[in-house]
């Protein structure tokens, strides 16, 4: 006689169904996720004279005479409010502070179906060469995939100081999915075209920060099927190896979004001087979570000491 098929685990057999249930939820709200998308913008506070959502517009901060710059790039789906208070600090110590507006971000999460990896590189190089053409000390400080989009442009521009702030470079694979995660991305392509987030994927420990940090709620698969491009791109050979500015890293352990076994093999391979700062009590969104003052604090010294120490 044939041996019989082994048997299901309780716990994978609930994990695999939760994902089915998910994944037919989604693509049952795909049918219709246009409407709630426009819906949900058409609820979204906004900047009367920009139209751009609360938070998310440009900004430039600090002494135009300053020969030291900081450009700030933030993360896939949020804006340059995710950097909470971190700009004015910065722009109080004398450094003239940029912060960026990514394509596709600050408008609709509908622009994220056409903007493409090229869109959000060519973007960073012109906010980069801006500031570089103005200041002699140009820093650059990228949160999550700003992480991702720092790495790509310290590789081939002229970064003089990098931090890197839960840099994302892979993603964890979440408890919920069989499937590893560019696979399940490639599946859900062709089967679906929205994801809705809302506030349960805000990776933050500290839950009453929550309605603080700035996310789009519905995400378009193809938007994250370019936020994975850009961080192949930000992984391949030779890329890491091309960043010789030195960097701060801030990351923690406990990080559900961006891998941090990930983030320290492609740090690891860069050839400037890194500091690491661990973020024992924090999740994903570093800077409103419960080190939020610990890991403000440490980006203001490191640039003052990267300062002090004369370039």
């Amino acid at each position: 006689m044939g041996q019989s098929p082994p048997r299901l685990e309780g716990r994978t057999l609930r994990t695999i169904s939760t994902f089915l249930l998910a994944l037919a939820i989604a693509f049952t709200a795909s049918c219709s996720a246009r409407k709630l998308v426009l819906e949900h913008d058409r609820a979204e506070l906004r900047d009367p004279e920009s139209g751009l959502t609360l938070g998310s517009q440009p900004r430039t901060l600090g002494p135009a005479d300053s020969n030291h710059a900081v450009l700030l790039i933030h993360g896939f789906l949020g804006n340059g409010s995710n950097y909470a208070d971190l700009p004015a600090r910065l722009a109080a110590k004398g450094w003239r502070v940029r912060v960026l507006r990514l394509p596709g971000h600050g408008t609709t999460p509908t622009e994220l179906e056409t903007t493409t990896a090229e869109d959000y590189l060519t973007a960073v190089h012109n906010e980069f060469e801006a500031l570089k053409s103005a200041h002699e000390i140009v820093a650059v400080v990228g949160h999550s995939l700003g992480g991702t989009l720092a790495t790509l442009l310290a590789s081939d521009a002229p970064v003089d100081c990098l931090v890197l702030a839960a840099p994302y470079y892979s993603t964890n694979q979440p408890w919920y999915s069989p499937l590893p995660v560019s696979t399940a991305l490639n599946f859900a392509d062709s089967h679906m075209e929205w994801f809705y987030k809302g506030d349960l994927f805000k990776q933050i420990n500290r839950t009453e920060g929550k309605p603080d940090v700035a996310s789009y709620s519905w995400v378009p698969v193809k938007g994250l099927l370019v936020a994975e491009e850009l961080t192949a791109l930000a992984i391949a050979d030779g890329v890491p190896e091309s960043v010789h500015a030195p960097a701060l890293w801030l990351h923690s352990r406990n990080d559900k979004a961006a891998s941090f076994d990930s983030a320290q093999k492609v740090i690891h391979r860069m050839p400037g001087a890194t500091t690491y700062l661990d973020l024992p009590r924090t999740n994903h969104i570093v800077f409103f979570d419960w080190d939020r003052e610990m890991a403000k604090a440490a980006v203001v010294n490191y640039l003052q000491n990267f300062l002090s120490q004369g370039k």
